[in-house]
């Protein structure tokens, strides 16, 4: 007969008598001589429970598991169903495991089944009890919502957060496209006690995400005006080298004034959008420029008091020659006014056509008086041709107090000015009409399109109009 262990009891099977096996939960399990374990009652699924003075085999209900446990009063196993944990659920009757909710829902404890995720929440990921808030949307405590919860939208237009699950309104931020603004109406209130919200970004300005103050994008010039409702005027510059992109009022090296459009003192334009500084030699330029000026006054009179019959035929067909050049340096000059970044070596070539157009740039004209405005630059461009009539006005009566003869009478004076005006006439009406062309800033005003920074009829403007009225009439 079988030695008793510690543990074991004698089999009462009649079909095995004697042999000795665990001893086990007689209520739960049944000693199998086989393999000398404790077989379960009931299959997997189900637990035995004590009904009416009986024991019976039950399953699972729904939202909970079957897991077998250790019986601490036998060898054996026991099982018992355990509510399924925060994440999963449990569809039917019966159920050896829990399953875990897919992202974008969730669930509680014991949950049958998994809830979506309420409104202005992020999916998450499987398994939650909670689904985290969206960006744009905040929990206060948590930053997350659960079952009868919702996640709180961001108060302004234009706002988001900067990460999911913001635990508080502290957590808004500007988006990305969008500034920080001040304003009465559809606004947050913070600590400080200030009204705030998220303005647009509008052109010429470059908002990043966040509450920082916005950059300045190539080609605008951005003016802070009024600190304390943190408003942005913005210029459409000249061209995007002499509004540089960086912090607002950000100008090319040297430059300052609204649309950057000055040279600061001792400073001359570049080809790149900087004002270079002037040395010792840049004035010789604008000096040979007014040589010039007055040889072309000399040329005028001297060819226009010979009388036109008797000239040369050589000396018709040169002019004729002059003339056409004349027109076509206009017109290269016209087209380097364009806003179009050029090669170097058609660059000079338009600097050089240019030169017959009143660009005083090209000949350094603040190296020679040391600053230089808007508006002065306008009325000597604008003044060229008087300046030019009176200065052959005072050569041919000079001329005639000198020497006693009459070589150019009013007739052939006037035909030399009507001359000038032919050959120079795009570049006249361009100058003349140089006030009426405005264009209008993103920040609604209107300003001139050579000088952004002087807006239209008003102040300055009025001179320019005035005197741009007198070289048109």
């Amino acid at each position: 007969e079988a030695q008793l262990v510690e543990g074991e009891v004698k089999s009462l099977r009649a079909d095995t008598p004697g042999v000795c096996v665990p001893r086990c939960n007689t209520h739960m399990e049944r000693p199998n001589v086989l393999t000398g374990q404790c077989d379960p009652l009931c299959d997997p699924g189900a637990t035995l429970i004590l009904q009416n003075g009986s024991w019976r085999c039950q399953l699972c209900p729904k939202g909970a598991a079957w897991e077998p446990v250790a019986d601490p009063e036998f060898r054996g196993m026991s099982a018992i169903c355990r509510p399924c944990a925060l994440g999963t659920f449990s569809p039917q009757l019966g159920s050896t495991s829990c399953l875990v909710c897919p992202s974008g829902k969730f669930s509680l404890r014991g949950s049958i089944e998994c809830l979506p995720c309420p409104t202005g929440t992020h999916p998450g990921e499987p398994g939650q009890s909670s689904c985290p808030c969206a960006r744009g949307f905040f929990k206060a405590g948590t930053g997350r919502a659960g079952f009868g919860e919702t996640c709180t939208p961001c108060p302004c237009k234009h706002q988001t957060t900067a990460f999911p699950s913001s635990s508080s309104l502290q957590d808004c931020i500007c988006m990305h496209g969008s500034y920080f603004y001040n304003l009465s109406a559809g606004f947050q209130v913070r600590p400080d006690g200030q009204q705030h919200c998220c303005e647009e970004c509008r052109a010429g300005l470059v908002c990043p995400e966040g509450l920082a103050q916005p950059g300045q994008a190539a080609g605008y010039f951005v003016l802070l005006q009024e600190q304390s409702l943190e408003k942005y005027m913005v210029y459409q510059c000249r061209n995007t080298l002499e509004c540089t992109s960086g912090a607002i009022g950000s100008c090319a090296t040297g430059r300052y004034g609204t649309a950057c459009t000055q040279c600061q003192n001792g400073r001359y334009p570049s080809h790149g959008g900087a004002c270079l500084p002037c040395d010792k030699t840049d004035a010789i330029p604008f000096i040979f420029f007014v040589l010039g000026c007055l040889l072309l006054v000399a040329f005028v009179f001297f060819f226009s008091s010979r009388d036109a019959a008797g000239q040369r035929l050589s000396v018709v067909t040169g002019s004729i020659i002059v003339g056409q050049l004349a027109a076509a340096m206009q017109s290269i000059g016209v087209l380097e006014k364009m806003a179009v970044q050029w090669p170097d070596s058609v660059k000079q070539m338009m600097d050089a056509a240019s030169l017959i157009t009143f660009n005083l740039d090209v000949v350094k004209f603040p190296c020679a008086f040391g600053s230089d405005t808007p508006l002065t630059r306008f009325i000597m461009q604008i003044c060229a041709l008087p300046m030019f009539a009176g200065l052959l006005g005072a050569t041919m009566l000079g001329h005639r107090k000198l020497t006693g003869r009459v070589v150019m009478n009013a007739d052939r004076y006037l035909n030399s000015l009507g001359l000038v005006v032919a050959t120079l006439y795009v570049t006249l009406c361009l100058l003349a009409v140089t006030p009426f062309r405005c264009l209008q800033h993103p920040s609604g005003i209107w300003g001139m399109a050579s000088d952004p920074a002087i807006v239209c009829w008003q102040g300055t403007h009025l001179i320019y109009a005035a005197l741009g009225t007198l070289a048109l009439l």
